[in-house]
């Protein structure tokens, strides 16, 4: 039935896609608007501008000595900052307006009675709803997974009834059975056959099962969602700007997915150390297999994120990070395993945090040093602990070329032009240098993220039942999310350690970090604690994620997972494209799993 509700789902989103279609009749682009500035002044006027998502960002000047209007185009993400100044450089007119896309707009400076000069904005042409389009996706999506819940309750339901009917019928046989004579057969435990064809019935002792090892459902679910969504996202999340990543400091949804995939891999490095631990397995094949997956993981990256450009070939990335991290992870656990003899009394109720004090010094030690190279080094012609855009943002034009600070430093120097060309805050911070998000400095909390993944699966091991298991999962969120929200002071740009991924700050993986103890609570406690939901669709990605990660990278740009538009792209098309392209790896993903294959490094 799972194809034929993928199927559904493909159809419905097509519909949503053609009957959602706002086409846009001008030359706007899409999350544009356009302003018709109008001067009813005797002398020439300055236009100046900056989206307020620049922090501490100059106004920008993009029109000068206008006499009679203007034209300009401004974004519809944040609040535009829009101010006239006249000759004598006094701003006369300012104003903070957030503008719709594909809207009109007449901004008109005249002097009023007093002599004064005032400006008033007026709509000439209606923007478009540009968030209609998701809100029939959601729709649509909300109506099928309450039909499939429907759907999968009666099913369970006519199975229950069938099982009753079907036992009830085999009773009466039984019935009628055991009113003849039967052989009967005994074993007896030097494994000779007695047979006694007098015996109308013979109870036999029931052998006890062996205890069978029950998949953690949940996590797989939990790495379903996570690939679901950098899938989605990846393809564009139907270019809204809440489903790509932050230009700098702050969190949006693409942010979280690949911190979610780190501490997970944490996770499943416990939960894989405990089966090695089990079979006795020697140090020294644990540390080549180690070695091994750590390898894989680094060239899979290196050789799916690059095209044929060796000037610029990027060495830094998503699974070269994954590599790295995955093996200094899994050395602390094979060389510093989690001491098994019981604590003191006073420490039995933090016994799986104390069984990894080794692992616990270790990872303090990795991000204390984090903290002093990151704010305690000055580079040359930098604030000393800046972390800033550069380029236009704060600093400005100080900190023109600090973009990053010292990981920015590290990753030239030691790499050079093998870097992400095209970070996020070139276009926004006019920045001229390159970042890359996923450098070497950010690898240090990379690691601790992942170790905030491994005390999650330690607990797992540690405390058998679900109560105790989901209380400290629990806390552990809170804690996490209490510290990163104090950090950067519960705002985008304030506090001392602003959340940023693209410096993998502190206040980001503790955030992160909180995010994926509680989703990890909320899948649990769906699938493997009330069995609630079997994680469908999210479970069967879960269980080939590397391959729909290095599957998606590779075909994003053929059909059916996306196609060119030709005319003026809109949010519509794009997002049924996006979710169109996102549930054909769904679909992949479960045609995988009926077929029993899985990819596993």
């Amino acid at each position: 039935m799972a194809p034929f509700y993928a199927s559904v789902l493909l159809g419905a989103l097509f519909c949503a896609s053609v009957s959602c279609q706002n086409n846009f009749d001008g030359k706007l682009k899409m999350d544009s608007a356009f302003v018709n500035i109008k001067a009813n002044l005797n002398e020439p006027i300055s236009v100046l501008g900056i989206s307020s998502n620049c922090y501490k960002c100059p106004l920008q000047t993009l029109h000068s000595d206008v006499i009679t209007s203007a034209n300009i185009t401004v974004p519809t993400h944040y609040d535009y900052i829009l101010v006239i100044s006249t000759r004598n450089d006094s701003r006369s007119c300012s104003l903070r307006y957030l503008y719709g896309e594909y809207g009109w707009y007449e901004y008109t400076v005249h002097r009023d009675n007093q002599g004064k000069i005032s400006c008033e904005l007026k709509v000439t042409k209606e923007p478009h709803n540009a968030y209609i389009p998701i809100l029939v996706a959601f729709i649509v999506l909300a109506v099928l997974a309450v039909l499939w819940v429907i759907y999968s309750f009666n099913q369970e339901k006519c199975s229950a009834w069938c099982r009753r009917r079907f036992s009830s019928s085999s009773d009466e046989n039984e019935a009628q059975r055991e009113e003849l004579p039967r052989e009967a057969v005994v074993l007896h435990e030097s494994g000779s056959v007695e047979r006694n064809t007098t015996v109308h019935a013979v109870q036999i002792e029931p052998q006890p099962d062996k205890p069978t090892r029950k998949r953690l459902k949940s996590l797989d679910t939990f790495r379903g969602i996570a690939i679901t969504v950098m899938i989605f996202v990846n393809f564009g999340g139907g270019g809204y700007y809440f489903f790509e990543h932050a230009v700098w400091n702050g969190l949006l949804l693409a942010d979280v997915v690949f911190p979610w995939f780190i501490w997970i891999m944490g996770v499943s490095i416990t939960l894989s150390f405990k089966s090695i631990r089990r079979k006795k397995m020697k140090s020294s094949r644990v540390l080549v297999k180690i070695i091994r997956r750590s390898i894989i993981l680094f060239g899979l990256g290196v050789f799916t994120s690059n095209f044929n450009d060796l000037k610029t070939y990027r060495v830094p990335g998503v699974l070269q990070r994954f590599g790295a991290c995955y093996f200094v992870v899994a050395v602390m656990q094979l060389y510093l395993p989690p001491r098994e003899e019981q604590p003191k009394r006073w420490l039995v109720p933090f016994r799986d945090v104390v069984s990894l004090w080794k692992q616990w010094l270790v990872t303090s030690i990795i991000l204390i040093i984090y903290l002093i190279v990151t704010y305690g080094l000055k580079v040359e012609g930098c604030p000393k602990g800046y972390t800033g855009p550069g380029g236009t943002g704060e600093g400005y034009p100080l900190s023109s070329h600090c973009t990053g600070g010292v990981a920015n430093y590290i990753d030239r120097e030691f790499l050079g032009r093998h870097i992400y060309q095209y970070p996020t805050v070139k276009h926004l911070y006019k920045t001229t240098i390159p970042h890359d998000p996923e450098g070497c400095l950010g690898t240090l909390t990379s690691i601790v993220l992942v170790f905030f993944g491994v005390q999650a699966g330690h607990i797992l091991h540690t405390y058998p039942d679900h109560k105790s298991r989901i209380i400290r999962w629990t806390i552990w969120g809170i804690l996490l999310g209490v510290i990163g929200i104090g950090l950067c002071g519960g705002t985008q740009d304030g506090g001392p350690i602003p959340i940023n991924k693209n410096l993998w700050s502190l206040s980001f993986i503790l955030v992160t970090g909180a995010t994926s103890f509680i989703l990890l609570v909320i899948c649990y406690v769906l699938t493997d604690t009330y069995g609630w939901w079997n994680g469908a669709p999210f479970f069967y990605p879960g269980m080939n994620s590397i391959l729909l990660y290095v599957g998606h990278g590779i075909l994003y740009n053929n059909f059916p997972f996306s196609w060119k538009i030709h005319n003026d792209e809109t949010h519509a098309e794009k997002l049924s494209m996006n979710l169109i392209g996102t549930a054909c790896w769904l679909l992949i993903s479960f045609y995988l799993f009926q077929k029993k294959f899985f990819l596993k490094i």
